[in-house]
């Protein structure tokens, strides 16, 4: 049976709302509210960028897989590949913005675009039969201002840091967002290139 694990209450209640017949749970990736080797398979779909101990996540997958069990995980590629994403950190840089204090540091969100750190995450851990591979597509969307919305409701540090801007400086981080989107543009929409690392392997 499937069972899915996140953090945030809202999340599990939408969750289950959407899936009423699956299971869901509230928990810690880095500490799993579950027994040891309990599961075949642990998936984490772009969850490593947001752990703040990838280690200790990755230990806990080990921990409550079976012997032989298989993981697979995902992360964001590079800012300059991943343009659904990059489009929008690029403007900010450009405008020199400086974390504000009431924002706490958060891990390298492209760690683990080096195939390298994901392929050492896995073998420090007891894994094997280590692949690691691109994955890419195109992302539609309708406007700048889909996109836009999009990513300052469905992210969180980085929503968190142009919000605490001043209104000035939000309009100059959204000028350098819409010269960049508008090169994506193809008829009425823009084609955006998501791109990230996929890497499983298989519990020794």
């Amino acid at each position: 049976m499937a069972v899915g694990v996140d953090i945030a209450e809202p999340m599990i209640r939408l969750a289950q709302r959407r899936f009423p017949r699956a299971e869901f749970r509230q928990g810690d990736a880095q500490a799993l509210p579950f027994p040891d080797r309990c599961f075949d398979a642990v998936v984490a779909n772009l969850g490593l960028p947001h752990f703040g101990q990838p280690e200790q996540a990755v230990g806990e997958f080990r921990r409550v897989l079976t012997p032989g069990g298989r993981v697979a995980l995902t992360a964001w590629n590079h800012p300059a590949h991943a343009r659904l994403v990059g489009v929008l950190l690029e403007a900010v840089h450009e405008v020199g913005v400086t974390v504000p204090e009431t924002v706490p540091a958060g891990p390298n969100f492209f760690r683990f675009a080096d195939d390298a750190e994901l392929e050492s995450l896995l073998e420090d851990q007891d894994f094997i039969d280590i692949g690691i591979r691109t994955v890419e597509f195109v992302h539609s969307v309708d406007s700048a201002d889909e996109l836009w919305d999009g990513l300052l409701y469905g992210t969180v540090r980085t929503a968190a840091v142009v919000r605490a801007q001043p209104d000035d400086v939000i309009r100059q981080i959204r000028a350098g967002f819409n010269r960049r989107v508008e090169g994506y543009r193809t008829g009425p929409t823009y084609r955006l290139p998501v791109s990230f690392k996929l890497a499983h392997a298989r519990l020794r």
